[in-house]
């Protein structure tokens, strides 16, 4: 779990306070009806997912429950991986957890993946087989458990093994599969760019063009006519930023490159950070921006402090106990409710103390 996913973990108080947990046994239960819908508050909490991990869903937000287990007791959240000694996720006991150095965790997963060229397809919800022969790649299929996708890869192995080999200059046909890599994220680039209007009638076309000018790293076609559709005879090279700053290894060459990559992509760092922050995409945001008409949804005034000579964006305001992002704010009333501990009550005494220095009424209208 990154510090940030920490910083908004539940408490350790509020832990204690839904759920009871048997480190001897490996049980959760939940201490009040009202914290679990009512027809799993029978059932232990959680479930287990097809890779065979438990999940708890605590405040709206899932967690592993062997990790979860391990934070109840000790207070705070593994650095490190939690394992179960057995080998089972599902045997819950506090005995039975382990926690692994970044090292152990490391040989773990190469171990478990030796060979296997496995991963799981959140979409299909099973687990994906492919291989690697000849330097190309070979989906062999889906499959409900990764043992059956273990077992279909080494099949498939031992089935190309058997073929005959034409034994191929291994670092010729490297660079050959490298290159034609390069060149269809060119042509995917190239593309989206000019919204699907290009010259080319196919991607082999494109190819043939390129190869005949030869292939350049951290460049983009550029049209040399810009009111004519890019395409044979009119595309020239043009150097990414990459190419130009992102070659320098010094620090302050790093700096000079993310500077000017926030400078020419605004938009793409606005939306990273926003997805890092509080999980949600810039178009969120916008959305919540023209909900609120502009204004902070205390004050109800746009946003007047300055940063950099810029007006600043209405900030983000989230739940710091839960992560659940509620409203933007301008940044007085997002400090304010800060200071004050997010806490209803405190406000309250507050905005009583005000009305009786300003000779108002104490009772609210």
């Amino acid at each position: 779990m990154t510090r940030k996913n920490v910083e908004n973990a539940v408490s350790h108080q509020r832990l204690k306070e839904l759920l009871d947990y048997s480190p001897s046994a490996g049980a959760f239960a939940w201490k009040d009806r009202e914290t679990a819908r009512p027809a799993s508050f029978a059932r232990d909490p959680g479930s287990v997912a097809a890779n065979g991990r438990k999940y708890i869903k605590v405040d709206d937000r899932l967690y592993l429950a062997h990790r979860l287990a391990w934070f109840y007791v000790n207070g705070e959240w593994p650095k490190h991986n939690i394992s179960p000694k057995n080998g089972d996720y599902l045997d819950l006991r506090f005995a039975n957890l382990k926690l692994l150095t970044p090292a152990e965790t490391t040989r773990k997963h190469y171990k478990g993946n030796r060979g296997a060229g496995v991963s799981w397809d959140k979409t299909k919800k099973k687990w994906f087989a492919k291989i690697t022969v000849n330097y190309k790649q070979i989906a062999v299929g889906r499959f409900r458990t990764k043992a059956e996708a273990i077992e279909a890869c080494n099949k498939a192995r031992k089935h190309y093994a058997a073929l005959p080999q034409d034994n191929p200059d291994a670092p010729q046909r490297r660079e050959t599969y490298r290159v034609s890599s390069n060149v269809r994220r060119l042509w995917a680039g190239t593309v989206a760019r000019a919204l699907g209007h290009v010259g080319w009638a196919s991607l082999e076309d494109f190819e043939r063009d390129i190869e005949r000018s030869g292939f350049r790293l951290n460049t983009r076609l550029v049209p040399i006519n810009v009111e004519l559709p890019i395409g044979p005879g009119n595309w020239a090279w043009e150097e990414t930023m990459h190419r130009t700053l992102g070659a320098a290894t010094s620090a302050e060459g790093k700096r000079a490159y993310d500077r000017a990559r926030r400078i020419a992509f605004p938009e793409v760092e606005r939306n990273g950070a926003l997805l890092r922050a509080f999980g949600i995409t810039l178009a969120d945001y916008d959305r919540m921006h023209a909900e609120q008409d502009g204004k902070c949804a205390i004050c109800r005034s746009p946003e007047t402090e300055m940063k950099n000579g810029k007006l600043r964006w209405l900030s983000v305001d989230h739940d710091h106990r839960t992560g659940k992002v509620r409203q933007l704010l301008c940044g007085a009333c997002n400090r304010g409710i800060g200071k004050l501990r997010d806490d209803p009550e405190l406000m309250r005494r507050a905005a009583d103390y005000l009305r009786k220095h300003q000779g108002m009424s104490d009772s609210p209208e």
